[in-house]
């Protein structure tokens, strides 16, 4: 039985992972049935330099990247071109409309990058506006593994 959800999770999340480690929300579904985790997701606007910079440090560094794919679902996207994705059974017609359920703050600020986490439950327990460093994101990802 392991070896077959281990066969499973390869053939349909494996193929979902870029070389930064993302997964699609296709995938996600899928991957949750067959092994809860948290779901990490940094979230980007095509105008934002520091989503930019995001990126471009991410992609430096190949151990991050393997500890994103191998630790945790990773979404990362822009939202001006998400269009018509599920999330935890919900319909989302655009990523605009994801970040009015889940991107505001207590004071209904919005700003990119946008870190959120949710736990296995899909249940949002981490929300962060602005770059974060490779060692920050790697100590996040140290506070789950303990988890």
């Amino acid at each position: 039985m392991k070896f077959r959800n281990a066969f499973f999770m390869i053939l349909f999340v494996g193929y979902g992972f870029t070389l930064n480690a993302q997964i699609s929300f296709e995938n996600l579904q899928v991957g949750m049935n067959m092994e809860k985790r948290y779901i990490v997701m940094n979230i980007s606007s095509r105008s934002c330099i520091y989503c930019l910079m995001q990126e471009k440090k991410m992609q430096k560094d190949k151990v991050l990247q393997e500890r994103l794919k191998n630790e945790v679902y990773f979404l990362s996207w822009q939202t001006e071109q998400q269009v018509c994705f599920i999330f935890n059974g919900q319909k989302y017609a655009s990523g605009e409309e994801f970040i009015e359920n889940y991107g505001r703050d207590e004071n209904g600020t919005i700003a990119y990058p946008l870190w959120l986490i949710f736990d296995e439950n899909y249940r949002i327990i981490y929300r962060y506006f602005g770059l974060l460093s490779t060692e920050k994101i790697t100590k996040l990802l140290d506070v789950l593994k303990e988890k």
